[in-house]
């Protein structure tokens, strides 16, 4: 799948940023008042706390937000007659510039035919073209659910080497028929472990997509941050106990998401 252009770059200057800001000298670069202001958002219902349903449906909701000002960036240069829009020549354009070493010319075709399905599932409207929204759908899967089943579908059939359906420790991480569970780090087998929900060994299609699509990432980071800020252990977090984790919160995948909400919503 096509990769984001700049999300790794704002990022890093979403954290310079929200540093500079912050009204605290220590590590930590959001402050208390910011992540009051987060909790505020998320919490809809005005009840005062957020469960872990409503924070996954905040991280859903924005995640579709970050890609679409992500789009804006892309846009701009791949829109080459201007027009605002795509065509699939020109995002097929886009894909031909890449250089992979070491991959053939059937390897290139099956990524353009790849591509083409993708472009065909995001064209909601069927006019041939992508428009601004249409593009968010493409260029991050994870955002509409024809454009995920295209990717998933491809990208698990590229590792079930033995074609039965699931997915062994070894075709999950693309070890190949030789490789060494010792070249995976312990985090890996963790990983495998958390993803296998029916715990039968194998990691099947249902739980390969919440791996690609980004789900399983993100309740593991929201998780973490429950098990962190929850202290009374009622499921639900909350300003106080947001606030009161602050310190610790640098140390959890979640920091990220929180310091992309900040930056987005400009707290």
């Amino acid at each position: 799948a096509m990769p984001s252009l700049s999300r790794a770059l704002r990022f890093s200057l979403a954290v310079l940023s929200i540093c500079k800001a912050a009204d605290t000298d220590d590590h930590i670069g959001v402050t208390s008042d910011q992540l009051r202001k987060v909790h505020a958002i998320i919490d809809k219902d005005g009840n005062g706390k957020v469960s872990m349903q409503e924070i996954m449906a905040f991280t859903s909701h924005m995640n579709k937000l970050v890609s679409a000002k992500d789009v804006g960036t892309v846009l701009p240069h791949m829109d080459t007659d201007k027009d605002g829009r795509l065509s699939v020549k020109e995002v097929l354009a886009n894909l031909e510039s890449w250089e992979e070493e070491g991959k053939d010319a059937a390897y290139k075709a099956e990524q353009m035919a790849l591509e083409r399905k993708k472009f065909k599932a995001a064209d909601v409207d069927g006019d041939g073209f992508l428009n601004e929204s249409e593009m968010v759908s493409f260029f991050h899967p994870s955002t509409h659910e024809p454009v995920l089943d295209i990717a998933v579908k491809e990208n698990f059939a590229q590792r079930d080497v033995d074609g039965d359906g699931k997915l062994s420790f070894k075709e999950f991480w693309a070890l190949g028929q030789d490789g060494d569970d010792t070249e995976t780090s312990a985090a890996e087998h963790v990983d495998f472990l958390k993803l296998d929900e029916d715990a039968d060994g194998f990691i099947s299609y249902g739980e390969f997509k919440k791996w690609e699509s980004g789900v399983f990432h993100a309740e593991d980071a929201m998780g973490k941050l429950f098990d962190l800020a929850d202290i009374d252990g009622d499921e639900h977090v909350t300003v106080d106990e947001l606030v009161g984790a602050r310190e610790q919160l640098g140390e959890n995948d979640a920091y990220y998401h929180v310091l992309e909400w900040v930056e987005h919503h400009e707290l």
